[in-house]
């Protein structure tokens, strides 16, 4: 693929018929016009697209792919051209595998004929363009293009590469000397050509440093600035970063204005790639002042593939790729073992197999070996290729290097769980193990949060919460805190607001809720939170600490008519457990004006029923006052039964019962008859009684209280006492069913919560 006036041209070397107005169509965004000519033995488009859009190539198989995309013209691997000048006939050569046959082409607009040669590698082309006596070569993003200025020039793909001749030898000498020169000058214009920022030999680093201090010393004012930046770019060729920024923050410091310059931009951001501040760097090179850098470019995608999605940036990176060739080993490796996880990631083979040899071609140590041995099993994972993984996993695992030893165990032990051949219980143990290895980056940071997911997985709750704590603790200032923030409180609400906590004993689930109550949400989803954990330690009886759940609700996060709400609840539970006197300084603490009736008649009725329990019934009556509601009748009954109070006990449940021809009775309504008759007769009240009997002995027969009834209700000889019936009647006043214990016969069936 290349450019020649305003067409782009695409050459397959075979031929395949083309759907010309398919592709006008689709790509009607971007492509204006597009033909195929007429050849027969390769498939030749041309097209006209906006001018900053060209294609970029990638393949399915067999089938190549162009993605149109607002990009330079350039190829992600620049192909070397090398001037043969030793041969009788000086020529050129490209070394490449897998070239084509040559396809001779005539331009339709210009009227001369171009030799192309398409290559099979990815993305190989010629940049930047050349030009020779005999001949030009326009940049190219696919393959190499020849353009003949004379007679007798040729190309010729062999097995090793390309070789480009002309009858005769070409005229080279002058030429490839005013091509280097030009070449030469345009690296010196790279704003990050680190090769030539290395001043004296690397081992007299101590003694050039000191130079370039005294010479800073000895500049001028107006010339200070420069000699500051000459010794930053020292000290970051020689791998001194920290030193480097600490020089930068000088140079800022005398003058605020040099931070906007692209220079200072591509300097700082590259020391802070190098001292892994990724974020820092992102930053710096995403500068307006570099948008066009390539090197700036490559240093902004490698540094973002760090902080987010890799595959994302692959892209980019195996665009720019070739900026970083001329970098030392120091800067080169480490940014291309970027590039080759950001190529795997994004699916690219080719991409990360090119950054692959870029490195071997290094003289790789021990540490780079394993390097590559780990890489090249994420490669072969991400190809299926199973077998090849594992082994080079299993090679990387035993090399000297600490940490390629501990990512490709960690990445074997995961493969071999999708295979089914590592059990769950034994991952996690293996990767516990690796967490202590290699302590202190990402690479914690993803075992924790890995662990936290398979603890999860596994139902084991707590310890998920507890690895996930100790992850927002260790990586406090990391932005992927927020992503073990977010499955804490993921996992929080599974347990206590869709119920995966019933799952737990009671004792667990309130410990566990109590352990992480920092993470109950503001609002009403926390509130809901805590109405279901004390609903479910009420019904289990576990009173205090449910009434301590209530308390901190109360103290922390309600008020007005919720908080009023609240504080009759917990009453309730302090009612429940005995403790009076807590019930009654929980509601008049929790009182609102805004309450309504119905929650302010609840709330009356269960002071007045503590201070019963306080043996103060005068002021507990005094509270009830004159409510007729059926749970207040109820609730007077009790008090005055608590008392012995039988004929007032008698006068209260005679509101209570219903009347005698409404047929058959419940359950309930035999006993409050029963009770009835009880208080009848403990009272002496001998004629009233006699009317209950006759009235109530027919609806009584068909109850289990019968033969209670009638032994309570069957009158007795004057002076006499019946043992039988005496102990009958104590019986039933001990069974005397109150207010309280209706509370508990229904927090048995409902929630506590249900009471308001």
């Amino acid at each position: 693929m290349f450019r020649r006036a305003d067409y782009l041209w695409v050459v397959f070397d075979r031929y395949k018929p083309v759907d010309v107005a398919k592709i006008a169509k689709d790509g009607a965004a971007y492509i204006t016009f597009v033909e195929q000519l007429p050849y027969r033995n390769n498939t030749i488009l041309r097209m006209v697209t906006k001018p900053d859009v060209n294609p970029t190539t990638r393949r399915d198989g067999l089938n190549w792919i162009l993605d149109f995309r607002s990009l330079p013209m350039r190829p992600t691997r620049a192909l070397d051209v090398n001037a043969q000048l030793d041969r009788p006939n000086p020529n050129l050569f490209l070394p490449v595998s897998e070239a084509g046959r040559t396809v001779a082409v005539e331009d339709p607009e210009v009227g001369d004929y171009l030799l192309i040669v398409p290559v099979i590698p990815l993305s190989y082309g010629v940049y930047p363009e050349r030009h020779y006596t005999d001949l030009d070569m326009p940049v190219t993003a696919q393959g190499v293009v020849v353009v003949p200025k004379s007679d007798g020039v040729r190309a010729q793909a062999s097995r090793i590469g390309i070789d480009i001749d002309v009858d005769g030898g070409m005229a080279l000498s002058k030429d490839l000397a005013d091509q280097a020169t030009a070449l030469n000058s345009e690296d010196k214009t790279r704003i990050l050509n680190i090769a030539d920022w290395q001043i004296g030999k690397a081992e007299d680093y101590v003694r050039n440093k000191q130079a370039l201090q005294n010479a800073l010393g000895d500049e001028p004012p107006e010339a200070r600035q420069q000699a500051r930046f000459r010794l930053a770019r020292f000290e970051f060729v020689n791998g001194f970063y920290p030193e480097v920024l600490a020089v930068m923050r000088t140079m800022k410091a005398a003058d605020g204005e040099v931070e906007n310059t692209p220079a200072f931009r591509a300097l700082r951001g590259a020391a802070n790639m190098m001292m892994r501040r990724y974020s820092e760097a992102s930053e710096d090179f995403n500068h307006f002042s570099l948008a066009n850098d390539d090197d700036a470019r490559f240093w902004l995608a490698a540094a973002r593939a760090k902080v987010g999605n890799k595959a994302a940036q692959a892209e980019t990176m195996i665009q720019t790729g070739a900026a970083i060739r001329a970098y030392p080993r120091a800067v080169k490796i480490p940014l291309a073992l970027i590039g080759v996880e950001s190529a795997i990631a994004a699916g690219d083979d080719f991409g990360a197999q090119g950054f692959l040899d870029l490195i071997r071609r290094e003289t790789p140590s021990t540490n780079e070996l394993a390097a590559i041995d780990y890489m090249d099993g994420k490669l072969n994972e991400k190809l299926g290729e199973q077998k090849l993984a594992l082994a080079q996993y299993k090679k990387a695992e035993e090399s000297s290097s600490l940490m390629y030893s501990v990512l490709a165990t960690r990445d074997r032990m995961e493969m071999e769980h999708r295979l089914g051949t590592l059990p769950t219980a034994d991952l996690i143990e293996g990767l516990e193990k690796l967490r202590y290895r290699w302590r202190g980056d990402d690479t914690e940071l993803d075992l924790l949060l890995r662990l936290a997911d398979l603890y999860s997985d596994e139902k084991e709750y707590g310890t998920a919460l507890r690895t996930l704590k100790i992850t927002t603790s260790y990586f406090a200032n990391d932005p992927r805190v927020d992503e073990a923030a977010g499955k804490m409180r993921k996992i929080f609400e599974a347990l206590y607001l869709e119920d995966g906590a019933d799952k737990m004993t009671p004792v667990a689930a309130i410990g566990l809720f109590d352990e992480f109550r920092s993470l109950i949400p503001p609002g009403e989803k926390g509130d809901e939170m805590i109405r279901k954990i004390a609903d479910r330690l009420v019904a289990v009886d576990l009173l205090d600490q449910a009434a301590l759940v209530l308390e901190r609700q109360i103290q922390f996060r309600v008020t007005g008519v919720d908080r009023a709400r609240i504080g009759a609840r917990l009453a309730l539970v302090y009612l429940l457990n005995r403790t009076p006197q807590k019930a009654i300084d929980v509601l008049h603490d929790t009182a609102s004006v805004e309450a309504g009736r119905d929650l302010n008649t609840q709330r009356r009725r269960l002071e007045a029923r503590a201070l019963t329990d306080l043996g103060k019934v005068n002021e507990a009556m005094l509270l009830l006052g004159t409510d007729t509601t059926p749970e207040t009748r109820q609730l007077r009954a009790e008090v005055y039964w608590r008392t012995q109070d039988w004929p007032n006990a008698a006068r209260a449940l005679s509101e209570l019962v219903p009347e005698a021809d409404t047929g058959s009775l419940s359950d309930v309504n035999a006993r409050l008859v029963l009770d009835w008759a009880t208080a009848l007769t403990l009272a002496g009240d001998e004629r009233t009684l006699v009317r209950v009997r006759q009235r109530y002995t027919g609806p009584m027969s068909n109850t289990p209280y019968k033969d209670v009834f009638n032994l309570i209700t069957t009158p007795r000889e004057r002076g006499a006492m019946d043992a039988q019936q005496v102990r009958a009647q104590i019986q039933q006043a001990e069974q005397f069913k109150s207010f309280l214990v209706e509370y508990k016969d229904m927090i048995g069936q409902k929630p506590l919560s249900a009471i308001n």
